[in-house]
């Protein structure tokens, strides 16, 4: 008795897929079609993944570089060799995977959560920051301080671009238990551009002045932090790309800024205006500075 083999179907074209023809998998649903029906089929490269049209759909989109690195302990002969099994890019790609956005309320839960698994004090526990997009402290600031109040958290430090604010008037924008560190604004321009940091006043900060930038391309300021109680130092910063500059002058002196900065004990939040989920141009090349 001959057994007869059932053949998959290629569903854009109704042909069985046989043995040897290069075929493409859904790695959500394992939907298998050959090769090249994959534009008919809608099947498209999301969050590092090939998944069909219909799993699409139901994908949103992360952005991380490290999932493509990461063995995943399949067995499949024609899987790629050399799967990355650091622990490190493991537990990066993983928190990257895991990304997700809070109300308020829900992000005044998860951090009471954390607090009593931990047994943290809100205060003086752990590194936190806070960064956002101010689009202008004379118009936004108020809100910045409301909305830091709906939140039960005092984090360590705070980060702003856009402040449309120069150093000398830093005085005019406070908040309450925190210093302020300004980064001086571009020249004749009067919006987009300004970066500052807001310390926790229980921290020790120093402005580092070699990693300061503002400039058509790159606006940053960094600082480094010490504790009273403790020998740790760290050091956190923000970067500004205003949409305008030329995105090689960026990556060129981000590049710059992060061969000066040590390996570990860094903290850099920011708004890069660049597009990581496009894979092709300019914007998507960057990732790969960045990643590094």
């Amino acid at each position: 008795m001959i057994m007869k083999l059932i053949k998959e179907v290629c569903e854009p074209c109704s042909r069985p897929i046989n043995i040897g023809q290069p075929l493409l998998e859904c790695e959500a649903c394992r939907t298998a079609i050959h090769t090249k029906c994959f534009k008919v089929a809608g099947f498209c490269p999301t969050n590092g993944l090939w998944v069909c049209k219909v799993c699409s759909l139901n994908v949103i989109p992360r952005y991380n570089p490290f999932s493509g690195m990461i063995s995943d302990g399949g067995d499949k002969f024609y899987d790629d060799e050399g799967g990355c099994d650091d622990e490190t890019i493991q537990k990066i790609s993983n928190v990257l995977d895991q990304c997700q956005s809070y109300s308020t309320a829900d992000l005044n839960r998860v951090v009471k959560e954390l607090q009593n698994s931990c047994n943290l004090s809100s205060t003086h526990s752990k590194f936190t920051s806070y960064f956002v997009n101010l689009d202008g402290n004379k118009t936004n600031f108020d809100c910045l301080n409301v909305e830091l109040k709906r939140i039960e958290l005092n984090f360590s430090v705070i980060g702003i671009a856009e402040t449309n604010t120069d150093e000398p008037l830093k005085e005019l924008y406070r908040i309450p238990q925190y210093n302020s560190f300004y980064q001086v604004t571009q020249e004749n321009k009067l919006k987009g551009t300004g970066v500052a940091l807001y310390v926790a006043n229980h921290l020790n900060a120093e402005v580092i002045e070699n990693l300061g930038y503002c400039t058509p391309d790159i606006e940053s300021i960094f600082v480094k932090i010490t504790q009273s109680s403790s020998k740790l130092t760290l050091i956190s910063g923000v970067i500004y790309r205003p949409p305008n500059g030329d995105i090689h002058n960026f990556l060129k002196s981000f590049d710059h800024i992060c061969k000066l900065l040590p390996k570990s004990g860094v903290r850099i939040m920011g708004d890069f205006n660049v597009d990581l989920l496009k894979v092709n141009g300019d914007a998507g090349n960057g990732k790969y500075i960045l990643c590094e």
